[in-house]
């Protein structure tokens, strides 16, 4: 009977949670992003309900953990708040995105009603963490977006005060903005217990249906930056000690690559005989003896926006194939949770 009862218990739990709704308070004073949890968070919409995900599900955690959230004119904010011994956090200062054996708090952010979610995440050293999670099963960590970050270490937790700008995102504008979330926390000891809020089942791989409703309660209106250009301008000359020095004639290349924002959901892309020189360099990979050809993540900015539609199981199209372009058009956008991408 007891079994019943639980199992009765939790399915009206689950069915008032995902039927509300709940409204994110539109700040004031905007927190100051520097870790500190202050007293401008006391007006954000607050959860602290974690359960453990993985591995032992539905278990308590041994230590708090609370979630504030809320927003202004231009950004989404999030803050988490992770009591623990804090002599026994695990924290590196590294590369963006290679903590995974640290102390991790991160969301994931969905602004359509579609399995596909933007990532943000920190450890305590302010190390940012950013990805795209396509579907139930794939995670696409090439992906980079702005935002900002910062935690800071106390005497008994440690703290981290996320700043999404809206400009980072994309979604529909309209009146009224019904995104979902689900808040996570990494902790590694003994074992690296997964614990998360709302509460998340094993036993359901679709993470949207699991998530919360969370709702901007009116439409997101802003100046902001439409257009992006990136330029170069690249110069060389030769020359060699003869009878005396000669010089050649000098060579020299230049050519862009931009982004206009046309509307929330619709990027047009473009370049004209673009350099890339500001990538950063490719890890480099064995190629003696390979059966396989070699993959390389894309860093391109051209090619970044919407590079999601493009993740299949057998990488259909793989944009590093495209070397050596004179020029690039690419309008990439989501209409009714349909997915466009033109590239010419």
């Amino acid at each position: 009977m007891n079994i019943i009862k639980d199992f009765i218990l939790n399915i009206i739990f689950f069915t008032f949670l995902y039927s509300s709704e709940f409204t994110l308070p539109k700040f004031e004073k905007s927190p100051e992003i520097d870790g500190i949890i202050e007293d401008v968070w006391k007006n954000s919409l607050i959860f602290k309900d974690f359960k453990e995900f993985m591995p032992k599900e539905g278990e308590i955690p041994p230590f708090e953990t609370k979630v504030f959230i809320g927003y202004d004119e231009k950004n989404l904010y999030v803050a988490f708040k992770c009591y623990d011994d804090v002599k026994t956090i695990r924290k590196t200062l590294t590369k963006r995105d290679e903590i995974q054996n640290d102390d991790i708090v991160l969301f994931f952010l969905y602004t359509y009603e579609k399995d596909d979610a933007y990532i943000f995440g920190t450890n305590a050293l302010s190390v940012q963490f950013d990805g795209i999670k396509i579907g139930t099963q794939m995670e696409d960590y090439s992906f980079d977006t702005y935002f900002e970050v910062r935690s800071f270490i106390s005497d008994s937790f440690f703290s981290s005060e996320f700043k999404i700008p809206f400009s980072s995102l994309r979604f529909e504008r309209k009146e009224k903005n019904e995104w979902r979330i689900v808040f996570t926390r990494v902790r590694p000891r003994e074992y690296t217990g997964i614990y998360s809020f709302p509460s998340i089942s094993q036993n359901n791989p679709f993470l949207f249906d699991q998530a919360i409703k969370i709702i901007i309660p009116e439409k997101i209106e802003y100046k902001e930056k439409k257009n992006e250009i990136i330029p170069y301008l690249i110069g060389s000359q030769e020359g060699e000690r003869k009878e005396k020095y000669e010089n050649d004639r000098g060579k020299g290349n230049l050519g862009f690559s931009g982004k206009t924002k046309l509307r929330e959901n619709l990027i047009f892309d473009y370049a004209l005989n673009p350099d890339f020189a500001q990538i950063e360099t490719d890890i480099p990979q064995i190629d003696v003896n390979t059966q396989t050809a070699l993959y390389y993540p894309e860093k391109r900015p051209v090619f970044m926006e919407g590079s999601g539609i493009l993740k299949t199981g057998s990488n259909s199209f793989y944009t590093r194939m495209i070397n050596n372009p004179f020029y690039i058009l690419k309008l990439t956008g989501r209409i009714s949770n349909s997915d466009l991408m033109e590239l010419g």
